[in-house]
């Protein structure tokens, strides 16, 4: 997308600046984001440079510096020193944005596991109506990363919880793909030191494999209910796992 493009692009989306000089960076962030989410940028694609910015916006290098410090605070873009501005893969998730790290390490792994389960059994249901060829490749290609992981007994929360993940995905709704990564990324610290055993895996694996042939037939029902039962068996696990260690206190 050429230079020419993006000014046209941006006067058409948000008209020009009226805003106080003092406002300029609040008005050229809001700008750039109305660009990301009207997808002209996407995740991973790099920004104009300060200069160009500078004259898209026809304001001054320190009004764009500090829209870019803005967009920075809110994780939208990054700056990738040596090669430029980046969109972020997940434009304005913040660490930790619900606040779990302020609840009882002992009870917010329940709590999240409950909440998935909750949730995530219709999601699979969504996935299995909605899903393209490339949802289920991506899906098929994570089973086949986790037998390898489970064969060499290598730590599997990452390619555990991108199955979830790539579900979230198939939904093609934006919410969903935005909500899950946050629960599975607050989970990861509890689940290692719970259900972070190779039996616990073998099993969430065969689990996999049910909703991804159900997702790929198109059954969402049976794709709901394999979620389900796998989520079951997860929270059985801690459950178990927790009271084995009480017992060895």
């Amino acid at each position: 997308m050429g230079l020419e493009d993006i000014e046209k692009i941006s006067e058409t989306l948000t008209g020009s600046i009226r805003a106080n000089r003092s406002d300029y960076p609040q008005e050229i962030a809001a700008r750039i984001k109305t660009l990301i989410a009207e997808r002209y940028y996407n995740p991973g694609d790099v920004l104009p440079s300060e200069s160009k910015l500078s004259k898209i916006f026809g304001c001054g290098r320190s009004s764009v510096r500090e829209a870019i410090k803005i967009l920075i605070a809110e994780n939208v873009i990054e700056i990738k020193k040596g090669i430029g501005t980046f969109v972020v893969e997940k434009p304005g998730l913040q660490k930790d944005p619900l606040g779990l790290r302020l609840i009882d390490s002992n009870r917010v792994l329940e709590n999240l596991m409950e909440t998935r389960l909750l949730i995530e059994p219709n999601i699979a249901f969504l996935a299995a109506e909605r899903a393209t060829e490339d949802n289920l490749i991506k899906l098929q290609n994570n089973i086949n990363e986790a037998h390898k992981v489970l064969e060499l007994n290598q730590n599997h929360t990452e390619v555990d919880m991108a199955f979830h993940n790539a579900i979230a995905e198939a939904t093609k709704n934006e919410v969903i793909f935005r909500i899950i990564p946050i629960i599975n990324d607050s989970i990861k610290a509890g689940y290692e030191k719970t259900v972070n055993s190779r039996d616990s895996f073998a099993k969430a694996i065969k689990f996999h494999e049910e909703v991804f042939n159900a997702i790929k037939n198109r059954d969402a029902e049976g794709a709901r209910e394999a979620l389900k039962c796998h989520l079951m068996q997860s929270i059985d696990d801690i459950l178990m796992n927790k009271k084995s260690r009480k017992e060895n206190e």
